[in-house]
């Protein structure tokens, strides 16, 4: 809380993944090597802050960002980005 009623919060995380294996293969030699095959990487990150006017009544706002990297059997990147804005009025929580 930075002020008596106004509340913010960021957030964010960044998750990379490589290609789906099979369950035989964590039981052969030599292992795999991490992050093997075509890899994707995504990472979400966002914000909200909301403040209360009276004892009953607040008002809030959202914003997300997705961006998600897929790496292309042909070579290159595909990458895919969506955003998101939110607004909120509440009353009588």
């Amino acid at each position: 809380r930075l002020r008596r009623g106004l509340q913010l919060s960021l957030w964010g995380q960044k998750l990379r993944k490589g290609e789906d294996g099979e369950v035989r293969d964590q039981y052969t030699f030599p292992h795999k090597p991490f992050l093997f095959g075509l890899n994707r990487r995504d990472s979400y990150w966002g914000g909200e802050v909301s403040y209360e006017i009276t004892h009953e009544f607040a008002l809030g706002a959202r914003y997300l960002q997705e961006e998600i990297a897929q790496e292309l059997a042909e070579g290159g990147t595909a990458k895919h980005t969506r955003q998101a804005f939110y607004f909120s009025i509440y009353y009588g929580r």
